[in-house]
């Protein structure tokens, strides 16, 4: 896919929106906001991720068609549990953040009513994942500042590859 969404099991494109389709026409459209165990689900995102050891081939001996395997010095694969995949290559102190983890901290807001979730999903096989939430401000201040023209939204992406930490930023549309 150009896009580089990723696929559920069922074919249908990893991510989910509300109340509009994306420009990709892929992934689930709903009338409301998901909880965030649904969301996880719609999105693609309700896998974990594991460190898992390298090994590489050792030189053969000659003559002799058997080779043998030993573990990389200080390297490990993330792998997407749920498939088996290598998402990307690490030292073996690396500690991956599990994407319920990473859009947990969502929950207080959305339980509160502060904020719902607009958008989410999985990118290049589960190796980028991402939440848009927007928040629900009806602080009269803010409300004067900015007026209907902006509307304040958060993104918390995540990187499993090793390649880049959790971001979480405001992106005011």
């Amino acid at each position: 896919m150009a896009h580089e969404l990723d696929s559920r099991a069922d074919g249908t494109g990893a991510v989910f929106s509300v109340r509009q389709t994306p420009w990709h026409r892929e992934g689930t459209v709903l009338r409301e906001a998901p909880s965030l165990e649904d969301a996880l689900q719609l999105g693609g995102l309700d896998f974990e991720v594991e460190v898992r050891p390298v090994f590489v081939r050792s030189q053969p001996v000659p003559d002799v068609p058997v080779f043998t395997y030993d573990p990389a010095d200080n390297a490990a694969a993330t792998v997407r549990s749920d498939r088996g995949t290598v998402l990307g290559i690490v030292t073996e102190r690396y500690q991956p953040l599990q994407n319920r983890d990473a859009f947990g901290v969502l929950e207080p807001l959305l339980d509160a009513g502060l904020a719902s979730l607009e958008t989410g999903g999985a990118l290049r096989g589960g190796t980028d994942v991402w939440m848009l939430v927007r928040f629900n401000v009806e602080s009269p201040i803010v409300q004067e500042v900015f007026a209907d023209e902006v509307i304040p939204y958060g993104l918390i992406s995540n990187n499993h590859s090793g390649q880049r930490k959790v971001m979480v930023q405001e992106t005011p549309v």
